[in-house]
C-alpha cells in the first residue's frame, strides 16, 4: 500500500537501500522484468483521501498480479529501469523516492493494516 502526500521533498534523505526494477510500458499493457524475464502487470487499485492534521494523505491499495512470460516486446513500446531508494521510517512504514526517466515519485510504503498511528510517524517525518 502506498500513502502520498503534497509536499516538498528539497529536504535530503539518507537512504538505506536501493534497487532496479525493469519495466516495459507499451500502449495497452505494463511488463515488468522479475528473474528470468518480462511478465505482464495486472494492476487494481483504489484510491481514497485520508486528512491529517494539516495535510491530505492519498492512499492508494494496490493489488499487483503477474501473468504470463512474454516472449517478444511490443512494437511500440518504452522501457526504463526504474529506480527506488527507501529509507525505514518505523516498523512497516517506509519513505520511498522512485526515479524513472526524468521523473520523481515519493510516497510512504506501508506493509501490513494502516494503522492511525501511522500518519502521525508519517506526519512528524514530514514536519
Amino acid at each position: 500500500m502506498r500513502v502520498y502526500v503534497e509536499h516538498d521533498f528539497s529536504n535530503v534523505v539518507d537512504y538505506e537501500n536501493r534497487f532496479v526494477q525493469k519495466v516495459i510500458y507499451s500502449n495497452s499493457v505494463i511488463y515488468t522484468f522479475i528473474k528470468d524475464g518480462f511478465y505482464k502487470s495486472i494492476d487494481q487499485s483504489t484510491m481514497s483521501v485520508v486528512p491529517f492534521k494539516t495535510i491530505n494523505f492519498l492512499v492508494e491499495k494496490t493489488n499487483i498480479t503477474y501473468g504470463e512470460p512474454i516472449y517478444h516486446i511490443p512494437f511500440q513500446h518504452i522501457y526504463c529501469e526504474e529506480v527506488v531508494y527507501t529509507k525505514t521510517i518505523d516498523t512497516g512504514v517506509k519513505f520511498c523516492k522512485k526515479e524513472y526517466l526524468d521523473q520523481k515519485e515519493y510516497y510512504f510504503e506501508i506493509t501490513g493494516i494502516l494503522e492511525s498511528f501511522m500518519f502521525a510517524k508519517m506526519f512528524s517525518f514530514l514536519i
